[in-house]
């Protein structure tokens, strides 16, 4: 094994605590990230899809309604009243406690902001229990150095700040893929299928996934001799089989039946496009995921890699779903959490495997070096493109311009009955997420509350279409004494009530 202390101290001419740099790192990343995602949020840019994930979590704590928002179902109107119309996300659930002592949609911002540091904390401890070996520095530097490298990805950076967004389902994968193999690796069983099923859960892409590493887990049990490992391979691939099988019958099958009345979900429904090669129509989109190259250990573990495949002909596959054209997708978004995970995973096991190559068939140290200092250079690399987005991300929040005042928003609410049915501008909805009835259709709603600040030239260029429609629309109602006017601020908020 080529000693990495000592190959860095060559370098820096002193010894250091890598470790101690992840843990001041983290830190630095959760005030750094959650200051973007707050200051976007403050300042109106943080919208859509943060607001019904609040709603739908504060209507199923409040309201009895298991994660139901006007502001989706009233656009799909389909049998059931649930989220699960979409995608089929039970594990989605566990922050619905969570959400009920801190009902904010800042609480999800918190979420989405600190979970990478738990997976990064989690691929530290897997490097550990893959060596079986806490105490080696060489496993505990390497295993800082690429937490710290996969903390600050630039697909991590990028796809965690989810810019507009703010929050996705999503970023509870890559937590739930470290944390089963950490349980994997350490032959605990129970934890291990618990943990495998929360994943599952998730998204239902997933268990599709899953048929693909159960057939892994069989190649494993059929090259093992070690006995006690073919008794846990052999339960897991029982479980991690009969579980996927239930999760794809569960959320492509009955409950899409149940809820649209046709197989398959928004997300699934690309499965038979692939299956038609549609996906060579978009090849090129592969490129744009080159930064996973930086992971260059992760090659040498193709079994585990190639777990990402179905994931990534999704979101180079164009499909359609009940007519609306779903889009395809490159990397810095919240599609690409399962991938960079996935990677993550062959990155730990491919590390062990060029240890093995390096200590078996090179003998010369000049060319273990190289190799060493290749994967060294890669992953610095990785850290410092991370860094150069996370910089531009952080001058072009601070630069945007504020579209409301905070006082404002609060003074208008005051006005604005809890159980009435209301519909904002883009940059406003965020903020009534606590409530049974918040609509993006203006026929369904009771009261409207618009930002006229984002027509005037200084904001204009922030103003969304559907945003300067709506604008337009109800200057119209006004005129047909459709909609009054009940209150409106100093800074161009105007409250509507339908009459």
């Amino acid at each position: 094994m080529i000693n990495t202390e000592k190959d860095i101290i060559s370098i820096t001419n002193k010894p250091f605590d890598l470790y101690k740099v992840f843990i001041v790192l983290s830190f630095i990343f959760i005030v750094i990230v959650f200051y973007i995602k707050y200051t976007l949020y403050i300042k109106g840019y943080v919208t859509s899809d943060i607001a019904y994930y609040a709603n739908m979590l504060w209507n199923t704590n409040f309201y009895n309604k298991l994660l139901y928002s006007d502001y989706i179902y009233q656009l799909h109107p389909y049998k059931l009243k649930t989220f699960f119309y979409d995608h089929f996300t039970p594990t989605y659930i566990l922050l619905v406690p969570l959400y009920k002592l801190f009902p904010s949609p800042i609480t999800l911002l918190v979420i989405k902001t600190v979970l990478p540091v738990f997976t990064a904390f989690l691929i530290i401890n897997c490097f550990f229990y893959t060596y079986n070996n806490t105490n080696n520095n060489n496993i505990k530097w390497i295993a800082s150095l690429f937490a710290i490298a996969y903390l600050y990805h630039p697909i991590n950076i990028l796809a965690t700040i989810d810019t507009i967004y703010g929050f996705h389902f999503e970023c509870l994968i890559p937590f739930f893929v470290i944390l089963t193999m950490y349980f994997f690796i350490q032959k605990r069983f129970i934890p291990y299928i618990i943990s495998y099923i929360l994943l599952l859960g998730i998204r239902e892409s997933i268990p599709i996934n899953g048929i693909l590493f159960s057939i892994i887990l069989i190649l494993y049990y059929r090259y093992n001799t070690d006995y006690n490992n073919t008794i846990f391979l052999r339960r897991s691939i029982w479980a991690t089989s009969i579980v996927s099988m239930l999760y794809i019958l569960a959320g492509l099958i009955i409950v899409p039946l149940l809820l649209v009345g046709k197989v398959g979900t928004a997300s699934s429904g690309v499965v038979g496009d692939i299956l038609l090669l549609k996906f060579l129509q978009n090849i090129e989109l592969l490129f744009q995921w080159k930064t996973l190259l930086l992971f260059i250990p992760s090659f040498l573990a193709p079994e585990i890699a190639i777990l990402s495949v179905p994931e990534l002909l999704t979101l180079i596959t164009k499909r359609t779903w009940y007519g609306a054209v779903v889009p395809t997708y490159g990397p810095y978004d919240w599609h690409s959490f399962y991938i960079l995970a996935v990677f993550a995973v062959a990155f730990i096991v491919g590390f062990q495997r060029l240890e093995k190559i390096q200590r078996d068939f090179l003998k010369n140290d000049s060319m273990k070096k190289s190799i060493f200092y290749m994967v060294l250079f890669a992953l610095l690399t990785s850290i410092f493109i991370g860094g150069l987005k996370l910089k531009d991300v952080i001058k072009r929040t601070i630069t945007a311009p504020y579209l409301h005042n905070q006082n404002s928003v609060a003074e208008v609410s005051k006005h604005i009955p809890l159980e009435a049915s209301l519909k904002t501008t883009a940059d406003l909805i965020v903020y009534f997420t606590n409530r049974p009835h918040l609509t993006w259709q203006l026929e369904h709603a009771e009261y409207i509350l618009i930002n006229g600040a984002l027509l005037s030239e200084k904001l204009n260029p922030y103003l969304y279409d559907y945003d300067k429609q709506l604008i337009t629309t109800i200057d119209s109602l006004e005129n047909q004494k459709v909609v009054s006017l009940i209150y409106k601020t100093a800074d161009g908020l105007f409250l509507l009530k339908k009459m």
